[in-house]
């Protein structure tokens, strides 16, 4: 069996076989860049050409690749020595040509607007470089750290912390597919507990993803990294859009949330949470259909695995109902989507605070403004583990309130099928799933340690540039 925390390398590895002899051609090129005037060499960029930066601090550098490489011989820009070319003030990179690679920069200092790195072609790759503390004095400005509009683009190896102004650290822009996100540690996201932060990701997809088709969605992977004190605004990864991917990443200590806000066929798989206390610290919540939730370890959160309702839009019950609507001529669909047709299986929560698994959160939330009272149907949930060593309630659910309340329509929900769950030292509140769950007394000799010990979570030393480790450039503190 692979191990979970190198997962990764074995179902990204078109990418990190790239990412690894990127640049390895005897026969390439080596330009030196000593200056911002000698930026203009780049336009004269080749396939396989290397450019090395010199060291030190670039201050209000437009970086722009218009040239790029091509599959066998790929562009490289890279620093003289990874971590001291330093860019500040105005600085920006923007991947414009395919198959180039970006490797060793830093970005830090005071920043007034724009993104930072912005991949807007194909095929590039930003590696083994960071981003810290690249925020504008006005924390209402609104920048990504990393963005992606274009497909096929990866970010690998990399480290960012201490962002805490509006938009999201990294962000995938509508329309944009198949980029991924690998081996990256974001730590004390936001380092200030600014209300202008932003989430660490939010990921949008082909179309908006009110249809199931195989194309339509961000196919996104956010794969092996390490997230500590990474909360954002509260919405750690934000999903709107069909068949992405989280697997293998390690949140610590972090007070968010993944949040399946919108679309169908997510799957996150093999994901570690260990929220030590921290508040706002919660596992996963769900919109859409189709999504698999398999082999995740939650520990120590306020919340565990919360599955949402969806929203009626058939029509308006009181009179104060506000329509979402979408596209050219616009089109009404859900805020929240019902969540239908999700495998939920081989989790293991243990020692949260409240609920492990919500079925038929936020029902009625936003009401009347949003009428969100459609429950969860049609859902497996088959052979989870609930730990609770303090006791209390592990499961609860919402049910049907039309009987008492008549502005609610009388719907009928197809059944979800719970098989093979156990409750450890805890109770079961919900009664339709108490057939699936078996409940067990706590073992004299149980500890969380004997049921971790299966899951590995990542450390620092697993992800990021090895430079930042090196020159001791990690961000202390919360």
């Amino acid at each position: 069996m692979i191990p979970m925390k190198h997962l990764f390398y074995h179902v990204f590895s078109g990418f990190i076989i790239a990412a690894t002899f990127l640049g390895g051609d005897i026969s390439a090129r080596e330009i030196f860049v000593a200056t911002p005037d000698e930026l203009k060499k780049l336009d004269t960029a080749l396939p396989g050409d290397v450019f090395i930066f010199k060291n030190g601090t670039w201050t209000d550098t437009r970086i722009s690749v218009k040239k790029g490489g091509s599959a066998e011989r790929p562009l490289v820009i890279r620093a003289e020595t990874p971590g001291d070319v330093v860019f500040t003030g105005n600085s920006t990179l923007e991947f414009r040509a395919p198959y180039v690679t970006a490797d060793g920069f830093l970005f830090s200092g005071p920043h007034a607007k724009g993104d930072a790195v912005a991949l807007r072609s194909h095929h590039g790759i930003l590696r083994n470089s960071a981003i810290i503390d690249y925020n504008p004095q006005n924390l209402e400005t609104k920048f990504s750290w990393v963005t992606f509009a274009g497909e096929n683009n990866l970010v690998d190896h990399c480290y960012f912390a201490g962002k805490d102004n509006r938009d999201p650290v990294i962000n995938n822009y509508f329309g944009f597919r198949h980029n991924a996100v690998t081996a990256c540690y974001f730590k004390n996201i936001p380092h200030k507990l600014s209300k202008y932060t932003a989430r660490i990701f939010e990921i949008w997809g082909g179309v908006e993803s009110n249809t199931n088709a195989d194309f339509n969605g961000g196919l996104f992977t956010v794969q092996g990294n390490l997230f500590e004190h990474a909360g954002g605004d509260g919405s750690i990864i934000v999903i709107k859009s069909n068949h992405n991917r989280v697997i293998g990443n390690t949140f610590l200590a972090s007070g968010g949330v993944i949040n399946m806000r919108a679309g169908n066929f997510n799957m996150f798989e093999d994901n570690i949470f260990l929220g030590m206390g921290v508040k706002g610290s919660q596992g996963i919540r769900m919109s859409g259909m189709g999504h698999i939730v398999q082999g995740n370890y939650i520990s120590g959160c306020d919340e565990g695995i919360m599955v949402s309702c969806g929203d009626y839009i058939e029509k308006d019950l009181t009179g104060k109902f506000v329509p979402t609507l979408r596209g050219t001529p616009p089109v009404q669909i859900p805020f929240y989507k019902q969540v239908g047709n999700l495998t939920l299986k081989n989790n293991v929560l243990v020692g949260n605070k409240n609920a492990d698994l919500d079925m038929g959160a936020r029902y009625r939330v936003m009401w009347p403004a949003i009428q969100t009272i459609l429950l969860p149907e049609d859902n497996l949930i088959e052979n989870n583990r609930i730990v609770r060593p303090l006791g209390g309630v592990a499961v609860v659910g919402t049910l049907p309130d039309a009987d008492t309340d008549p502005v609610i329509p009388k719907l009928a929900f197809r059944p979800n099928q719970y098989v093979g769950n156990v409750i450890v030292g805890g109770t079961n509140g919900f009664e339709p799933s108490q057939g699936g769950f078996k409940l067990e007394k706590l073992p004299a000799d149980w500890s969380e340690a004997k049921e971790s010990a299966k899951f590995i979570p990542l450390t620092a030393a697993d992800v990021g540039p090895d430079w930042v480790r090196n020159k001791g450039r990690y961000k202390n503190g919360h």
